[in-house]
């Protein structure tokens, strides 16, 4: 006599109709994916590693406690999220140096620095190496161009300290080997992605 039909609504383990909550889910799920990385038989991302670099041109002469530029070291990046890596290899004759380095934008604002020194040892013919790495994330809005920079550090250490293409250990009287390319400033792209979404059917 009772014709009424009565369907439960829908769970994980029984049948049933879709709430309108649960039918918006559906309606508004991501459309098919026809490539890509992660797809079957696509097994490398879809995207390119974007970089830039620039090594020093010549030495630089670190003499002062305040920063200078360090001789072609300076890279232009887009806007965007970057990794900003960069070395920095000085030396000096017998005495003792303290070298602070930084990356800074074109406006000389710091991003990072760091310092690294040793005290005074060795010949007048033995130089003493120093070595500063910097890095830092840094997300740019627009063109921006960033810079490898360096000062002596500590006032009560004045050693001048002479910035290099590369470390000359192991060379003759410890001279750089000019072919080194130890000194510089490299940005690569951070490539980022998000999870889009899922539905159970």
């Amino acid at each position: 006599a009772n014709r009424t039909l009565s369907i439960t609504q829908a769970t994980t383990s029984t049948d049933g109709y879709l709430s309108s909550t649960d039918w918006n889910t559906f309606n508004n799920k991501q459309a098919t994916l026809t490539a890509g990385y992660g797809i079957t038989g696509i097994p490398t991302p879809a995207v390119s590693l974007t970089s830039a670099q620039a090594f020093i041109t010549a030495t630089t002469s670190i003499s002062t406690a305040t920063y200078a530029d360090i001789t072609g070291a300076s890279i232009s990046l887009a806007a965007g999220t970057w990794l900003i890596m960069a070395n920095v290899y000085g030396y000096a004759a017998n005495t003792a140096i303290q070298l602070n380095a930084a990356i800074t934008d074109s406006a000389n604002a710091i991003v990072t620095e760091g310092t690294a020194g040793v005290p005074a040892s060795g010949s007048a013919n033995v130089n003493q190496w120093v070595n500063v790495a910097l890095s830092a994330i840094v997300t740019p809005a627009a063109t921006t161009t960033y810079k490898l920079r360096g000062a002596r550090g500590n006032t009560t250490i004045t050693g001048t300290v002479t910035i290099a293409d590369g470390s000359g250990q192991g060379v003759t009287n410890n001279a750089s080997s000019n072919t080194d390319k130890g000194t510089g400033i490299t940005g690569r792209v951070i490539v980022t992605g998000k999870q889009i979404g899922r539905a159970h059917v």
